[in-house]
């Protein structure tokens, strides 16, 4: 038919040696030129995504723990004085050996109250790491009740106040001297009430 005819007959051009060679030179510049635009805007959404993540992680850690992260630190660090055999550092119930053992572990001094005569015993103390930040553990017996008071920065202990806590616990906060005492145990709320103001008259 036509079509096979002007196949079969049609003379056939063949493009001269330098023309092809324009064509490839044209071919693989515009296919440079596509990748090269590719991997930039590649490269530049990739740089924009790993900016973000790192603005994204750098204000998260910025970021203040909560109140209920510092509570449940809180809570770690005295659960933590409870179980574990070697978590009294200095064990001693004379506040006279107690607190000079914490000088220059910890960056602030503190008093203990006295304790004779009344239902609590000093057992001992350790330095414990709060979000970082060293912080002195006190423990105390109260007959069959231990109770910590914790000592340190306000930003990795808490803000004064009350708290109830799982597992029967209690907490109350207060501040001095630009630090943070927190008292937790599972004893009466009263009973933590009156270990704190105990604590808080021997800092006067």
């Amino acid at each position: 038919d036509l079509s096979d005819a002007l196949r079969r007959d049609a003379t056939k051009y063949r493009a001269s040696e330098a023309l092809r060679a324009r064509v490839g030179a044209a071919f693989h510049t515009e296919v440079h030129n596509r990748k090269a635009s590719r991997g930039f805007w590649f490269g530049a959404a990739g740089g924009s995504a790993l900016t973000a993540l790192a603005a994204g992680l750098a204000f998260f850690l910025i970021l203040p723990p909560s109140a209920e992260t510092l509570s449940q630190s809180v809570t770690d660090a005295h659960t933590a004085a409870l179980l574990r055999g070697a978590a009294i550092e200095v064990a001693s119930s004379n506040h006279h050996t107690v607190k000079p053992w914490f000088a220059g572990k910890v960056p602030f001094t503190f008093n203990l109250p006295e304790l004779a005569g009344s239902p609590y015993s000093l057992s001992g103390g350790r330095v414990v790491y709060m979000h970082g930040a060293p912080c002195a553990l006190l423990l105390f017996q109260f007959r069959l009740h231990r109770i910590s008071i914790l000592i340190g920065p306000a930003n990795v202990l808490g803000s004064a106040g009350e708290r109830e806590l799982p597992n029967n616990f209690h907490l109350i906060r207060w501040e001095k001297n630009g630090y943070t005492f927190a008292t937790i145990g599972d004893a009466g709320l009263d009973t933590l009430s009156d270990l704190s103001h105990r604590m808080q008259a021997a800092q006067n």
